[in-house]
């Protein structure tokens, strides 16, 4: 069995992983509610862990061992973290995502190269990388991504733990495939 749905967006990947498999199987998708997801994603991904790190004393100026309720001050509510990656992604697929995606893909892998030529010549819209290009790394010491600058500088006594900044960062972009 499989599990993962990454390399679906691939091309050729559910066709040839088929016909690879003894018997060339039927394979059989099933679709997560993106939404359910989501949050999920954000209490397994951000709540838990940052409430841990609350909790034990290792992070921030919140008092150790307290209840749950205390520490919702220095936590950024789901809505919060979903229009910031809402916001990123919008500036990334209308502006610098496209370009930027082509310049760092097209000239090393000679798939991706045959990729973006099939699709300008078939019309169809460009290859855009989520992580590397959309969301980025670290920006400095304080802020762990781009998307959540402004966030950050407005709300500086709530907490992002840094172990989790790349699965917090793309609780959409886990959702989307633009290939």
């Amino acid at each position: 069995g499989e599990a993962s749905p990454g390399y679906l967006p691939y091309p050729k990947a559910a066709k040839e992983t088929s016909e690879r498999m003894a018997g060339n199987p039927k394979l059989i998708v099933i679709g997560r509610n993106p939404l359910t997801r989501m949050y999920s994603s954000y209490r397994y991904n951000y709540r838990v862990p940052a409430l841990k790190d609350l909790k034990n004393g290792r992070q921030h100026e919140a008092l150790a061992h307290q209840d749950d309720d205390y520490y919702e001050p220095f936590l950024f509510s789901f809505e919060d973290l979903v229009k910031a990656e809402l916001k990123q992604l919008r500036n990334c697929f209308e502006g610098f995502g496209p370009g930027k995606t082509r310049s760092q893909w097209y000239k090393y892998h000679n798939w991706t190269r045959a990729e973006f030529n099939r699709r300008e010549n078939e019309g169809l819209g460009p290859l855009i990388d989520l992580d590397s290009v959309c969301y980025g790394g670290k920006v400095n010491a304080t802020v762990l991504r781009e998307q959540w600058a402004e966030l950050q500088m407005k709300n500086q006594e709530r907490y992002i733990p840094s172990a989790t900044a790349f699965l917090i960062q793309s609780f959409i972009g886990r959702s989307l495939y633009v290939f």
